[in-house]
């Protein structure tokens, strides 16, 4: 008969892992500031607008959603010009919603595939468009994905588990709060793109 071992247990924490689960509490933290100021009916009267250059806010999107990946990985290919944009925003919220669009991106991918971001210049919009790799979604998939955008933990599974995200639903407030919409589009075997697309009178001279 086995006998059961004296020897204490492993109690040896993974450095890893606690920089992986702080990022995460930080992160719950923003959201629950975001939450308390939008989650109900944002309105241009609640937003902090100022001249809010892209590259830093794209950068705090990325690093927020990389930080929940690891050990998995994406490759961020950001266009430069997309970077030196400058809008009339507020960038906490705008953060916020590219956000989630980048976790969507995340979970319908695989590990190393590319996310990329560029722009689109319309005549009345200008657009940050996500691309990702992943396997796409039929159409009825996505209205019910953007129909449950309530935020959750954990990145999704094959069991539709959310990612700790503002939802689509509380980003596509965020959007309309800046008179913007979020767009999805996407094919099974193809990939997926998002569109947070705002007034291209809220665009101001590219740096």
């Amino acid at each position: 008969m086995a006998q059961a071992s004296d020897a204490p247990a492993d109690t040896t924490l993974n450095p890893r892992a606690d920089n992986q689960t702080e990022a995460v509490a930080q992160q719950l933290l923003r959201l629950a500031d975001d939450l308390a100021d939008f989650a109900t009916e944002p309105s241009p009267r609640a937003l902090h607008e100022t001249a809010a250059l892209l590259g830093p806010v794209i950068d705090a999107a990325v690093a927020s959603v990389s930080a929940q990946l690891r050990p998995g990985l994406r490759h961020w290919n950001i266009e430069p010009e997309l970077r030196r944009l400058r809008v009339r925003a507020d960038s906490r919220a705008l953060e916020g919603a590219l956000a989630a669009l980048l976790r969507r991106a995340a979970r319908h991918s695989r590990d190393g595939d590319v996310v990329a971001l560029r722009h689109m210049l319309g005549s009345e919009t200008v657009a940050i468009v996500v691309e990702d790799e992943g396997d796409g979604l039929p159409a009825q998939d996505l209205v019910t994905e953007a129909a449950s955008g309530a935020p959750g933990i954990g990145f999704g599974t094959a069991n539709g588990t959310r990612g700790l995200d503002l939802g689509l639903t509380l980003a596509r407030s965020l959007a309309a709060a800046h008179g913007g919409e979020i767009r999805l589009e996407s094919a099974p075997g193809i990939g997926a793109r998002a569109w947070l697309t705002l007034p291209r009178s809220r665009l101001l001279d590219a740096t």
